[in-house]
């Protein structure tokens, strides 16, 4: 009899014991979904942090172009409406293109004289390169692709002159500049529009443009 009760005693204590262990799995259970579900709720939303497609920035503008010379000019303007600090002066690059080229020479003299011969012999397109990396020699006409460039350089209209080549010309300055602006507020904006209308030749656009 003894013997039974203890026995008895122990599977009592064994069932409690398995029913606390179940117990407490399920309760770690739900809070590990709690848990799971707060990280989700929290997550950013990627979508929410892309920027929407046309979205315009309204604080920055590109103003120009000016002629390199008259840069100056243009910057004491903007001193004197207090919007220099938020300019930033950019130069213009010429397009790449394939052009039929002769040089270099010795000075902008030697270059300047040579366009001014092409010129007469009709070739009105033929300018002296006097800035970058092809300084001092001469372009005598211009294409878009190298094709119609050796085209040209092969063809019955080529000067006949000893040296005239084909090249590429990239990321030459075109001589003029424009002011690019960043983060202005309305007023500024407003200052930037009354500055623009003095200048008529010039353009103002957005950079999202």
């Amino acid at each position: 009899m003894k013997n039974l009760k203890l026995v008895l005693g122990f599977l009592i204590v064994l069932l409690s014991g398995c029913w606390i262990y179940l117990q407490y799995f399920d309760i770690e259970e739900i809070k590990v979904k709690e848990v799971a579900l707060e990280i989700v709720k929290k997550a950013p939303d990627p979508s929410a942090e892309a920027p929407k497609k046309g979205e315009i920035n309204i604080g920055c503008y590109i103003w120009g172009p000016f002629r390199e010379r008259e840069s100056p000019r243009i910057a004491e303007k903007l001193r004197k409406t207090g919007l220099i600090s938020k300019a930033v002066m950019k130069d213009r690059f010429l397009p790449e293109k394939f052009i039929v080229y002769l040089g270099p020479f010795d000075n902008q003299e030697a270059a300047l004289a040579f366009q001014k011969q092409f010129r007469k012999q009709g070739y009105r397109n033929a300018r002296a390169i006097l800035q970058g990396g092809l300084s001092f020699g001469v372009e005598i006409a211009a294409f878009n692709t190298q094709e119609d460039a050796q085209k040209f350089l092969t063809g019955p209209r080529t000067p006949k002159v000893k040296g005239v080549r084909i090249t590429n010309r990239l990321g030459e300055p075109s001589g003029e500049v424009d002011f690019a602006f960043q983060d202005i507020s309305e007023e500024e904006r407003l200052k930037l529009l009354d500055l623009w209308r003095d200048s008529p030749r010039s353009e103002l656009k957005n950079c999202s443009f």
